[in-house]
C-alpha cells in the first residue's frame, strides 16, 4: 500500500497550480483521498476544450458556459438569447452569450428559456419538469429556473462534456 500526504501550511494558499496537479497524482493511488482524485479528475477532463465555449453572462456576472455549437441552436431565438460582440469575458470567438435585456425578472427569464427548451426538446435529452435555480453560486441571487436536464447542455457553470452528443 502506498501512502500520500497532501498539506498546506497556514501561510500557504491553495491555487490554480496544485488543482492542475492534483490530476497528474498516481493512478493506482489507493489512500483515502483516492475517490476524491478521481471526481476532480472526472471535472477536469477536456480542459484543453476550454476555448471552444462562450461565457454566458447574466448581470455583469459569468454564471455558465455554452458550447460555440449549441449556441447556434440558440442564435434563432433573438428575443431571448442574445450574442454581442465583446471581448470583456475573455471569449474566444469575440462575443459572449445574454439574456435579452427585456427579460428583467426571474420568473420572465424562467418562462422565456423555458420556451426555448421546449422548442429544442429533441436536442435536449431527458427532459424533465424538475426546476433548478441559476445562479452565479450556491445561495446567491437567483437568476432564473430551468430544468435539472438542461443546465449542463445550456449553461451550467464549469467545463463539462455535454458537446458530445453534438459532434
Amino acid at each position: 500500500r502506498q501512502s500520500r500526504s497532501f498539506s498546506i501550511s497556514a501561510g500557504n494558499s491553495f491555487t490554480w497550480d496544485d488543482v492542475f496537479r492534483v490530476p497528474e497524482s498516481p493512478q493506482n493511488d489507493d489512500s483515502a483521498l483516492s475517490g476524491f482524485f478521481d471526481k476532480i479528475k472526472l471535472c477536469n477532463r477536456d480542459l484543453e476544450k476550454q476555448c471552444e465555449f462562450l461565457p454566458f453572462v447574466i448581470e455583469d456576472q459569468i454564471i455558465g458556459y455554452v458550447h460555440h455549437g449549441f449556441a447556434d441552436f440558440l442564435k434563432p431565438f433573438q428575443n431571448v438569447f442574445i450574442f454581442p460582440q465583446d471581448n470583456t469575458y475573455g471569449s474566444h470567438f469575440g462575443c459572449y452569450c445574454t439574456l435579452h435585456p427585456n427579460l428583467s425578472t426571474p420568473n420572465d427569464r424562467t418562462k422565456a428559456v423555458a420556451n426555448v427548451v421546449k422548442s429544442l426538446g429533441e436536442l435536449i435529452p431527458g427532459i424533465r419538469n424538475e426546476l433548478f435555480p441559476v445562479a452565479s453560486a450556491f445561495g446567491e441571487h437567483i437568476f432564473f429556473c430551468t430544468g435539472t436536464s438542461c443546465c449542463a447542455i445550456l449553461w451550467d457553470k464549469g467545463l463539462w462534456s455535454s458537446y458530445e452528443w453534438l459532434s
